[in-house]
């Protein structure tokens, strides 16, 4: 539900509505195309999201609830906590993903509360700017943090190391293969692994050198 979700708000317009075409208002009967699911998920994943999160007006039209999701600037007065995603990256992710993985990419948007806004890396201080002083989460604890069995770590690690998507490369000229998330390993043991999540995806901070460093841990 948590994939499909934030998949379905990269449609929304700057007012929260969510939209097919720059032009034409999204439906509940559209949901089925759009989000490439049957009709019987697609009423599952409604009766998860909607009213609290998702909900119709009038008109039938679609809009997110702004208490969630906002596309655009926040006002500076009015500071949240929030992680900032990109359509292009999403879509492309959840593409690539073919229905197959919408569950284990749920497991990390679960975590967004614990992803580092300066260094997209999975930790228990989400605002610590000194990297120094980041208490990282290594996969097993990020397993008992969404209640994963840890017997079943690596079938984990290897779908997370198998989902690539395409992202465009501006200076190439063409797309380039990308994983969504990175492991740092400090020992031999796999369950021991820290994550970090690629920038093109979803980024707050403004720590332009760890974008542009962090670009070669994700290539595939």
């Amino acid at each position: 539900m948590v994939t499909r979700l934030i998949y379905l708000s990269t449609y929304a317009r700057y007012d929260n509505a969510v939209m097919r075409t720059r032009k034409t208002h999204m439906e509940r009967k559209n949901l089925p195309a759009v989000l490439g699911l049957s009709a019987r998920h697609t009423a599952n994943f409604w009766k998860e999201v909607s009213p609290k999160y998702v909900y119709e007006d009038e008109n039938g039209f679609l809009y997110l609830n702004e208490a969630f999701f906002k596309r655009g600037k926040l006002q500076k007065k009015a500071f949240t906590e929030y992680q900032q995603f990109y359509d292009k990256g999403v879509r492309a992710l959840y593409g690539a993903a073919n229905g197959l993985y919408h569950k284990q990419l749920g497991y990390l948007f679960k975590l967004l509360p614990f992803i580092n806004r300066e260094y997209n890396l999975i930790c228990n201080n989400p605002f610590e700017k000194d990297i120094n002083k980041i208490e990282l989460l290594s996969i097993s604890e990020f397993c008992e943090r969404i209640g994963y069995n840890l017997t079943n770590i690596h079938r984990l690690l290897k779908i997370y190391d198998t989902l690539r998507f395409p992202v465009w490369v501006e200076y190439a000229g063409e797309y380039r293969m990308e994983r969504f998330c990175a492991y740092i390993y400090n020992s031999l043991y796999s369950s021991d692994a820290k994550i970090c999540i690629n920038p093109n995806i979803f980024y707050v901070g403004t720590n332009n050198s760890f974008i542009e460093v962090s670009k070669r841990f994700f290539d595939g």
